[in-house]
């Protein structure tokens, strides 16, 4: 299953050759040279008899019933079950950064949006007053 930048979902036919069930492909990679990356395996640990079942990153067991999705930032691994709810999640946050960059092109600043002078302003007056606070207070928390 193939999840792109505009949340469309297809049946990519990978499965078979990646178990973990979902890739999202960093169209930003496209084009870069290969010399950045790594051309090989860092060490050749024995083999686990478990080792097409699942793969271990760091302290993490990541099973055939995870997903995992991947772009240039990184990646995260979770529970097929979490999924649905990821999706949504993802789409709420695409939408935002996308109006926002449609405020941006119109000539509203991200600070403006943001109302930053207000942020500064309340956190002169409160030391312990966070940034995350501000970003609550006016919904523009986009990430939560």
């Amino acid at each position: 299953m193939m999840v792109d930048r505009e949340g469309r979902i297809e049946d990519s036919g990978l499965m078979p050759s990646f178990p973990f069930s979902i890739l999202y492909p960093p169209s930003s990679l496209l084009g870069r040279g290969y010399g950045s990356w790594p051309s090989g395996p860092q060490r050749l640990d024995l083999r686990d008899e478990s080792a097409l079942r699942g793969a271990r990153f760091g302290d993490f067991q990541v099973e055939a019933a995870d997903a995992v999705f991947a772009d240039d930032d990184g990646c995260i691994f979770v529970a097929m079950s979490c999924v649905p709810d990821l999706l949504t999640t993802a789409r709420a946050i695409w939408q935002k950064e996308r109006a926002q960059a449609e405020e941006i092109k119109k000539g509203n600043t991200l600070r403006r949006q943001l109302k930053f002078a207000d942020y500064l302003a309340k956190r002169s007056a409160d030391s312990s007053y966070t940034f995350r606070q501000h970003l609550r207070k006016m919904d523009g928390a986009i990430e939560e």
